[in-house]
């Protein structure tokens, strides 16, 4: 087969993966979104950072439920090619740029990003998580710990799946 073949049925595969895992994620997320935020936020107004580190479907569960709650305020640190999609959906968030064709890591981040966040004020790190194990996620979970900020998993079906309390005291 062709490159430009392959290539192709790959996309056409993800977006049929997505389109399912849409499809059958949205009513799990929405029934178990309200004890999941009551663990996140605990009734206090909230500042999350949010992390591109899922699939779009899993992003706009999260975003379209955290947009909603009054009482959240989001920074998303996401990569720089996918922000002007975003801020078409979700206007009343904050975007901090990550470099493209890079994995979300502390070290790619440029200096003035690095700045952003340590100036942020968020209170906790939110990372969107569809595999079930944490070793994968390793590179923001690391944002996370220098920014001396909890860090939660959240899956697809909108249960938090990780919860690491212990946190860095230098970034």
């Amino acid at each position: 087969y062709p490159a430009a073949a392959i290539k192709k049925m790959r996309t056409e595969a993800l977006a049929g993966y997505d389109q399912a895992r849409a499809i059958r994620d949205a009513k799990r997320f929405e029934e178990n979104w309200p004890g999941s935020f009551a663990q996140i936020s605990s009734g206090a107004p909230i500042k999350v950072l949010l992390f591109r580190s899922s699939r779009q479907w899993h992003l706009d569960l999260i975003l379209s439920r955290l947009v909603a709650q009054n009482q959240a305020s989001v920074t998303f640190l996401c990569h720089e090619s996918f922000i002007d999609e975003y801020a078409e959906k979700y206007r009343n968030i904050e975007y901090v740029p990550a470099p493209d064709g890079l994995f979300l890591s502390w070290e790619s981040l440029s200096k003035k990003s690095k700045e952003y966040l340590l100036g942020s004020g968020a209170d906790i790190a939110l990372i969107p998580a569809t595999a079930p194990r944490e070793e994968n996620y390793r590179n923001v979970i690391g944002i996370g710990e220098a920014l001396s900020l909890p860090v939660l998993l959240i899956d697809g079906a909108g249960n938090i799946v990780h919860r690491q309390p212990e946190v860095a005291t230098t970034p």
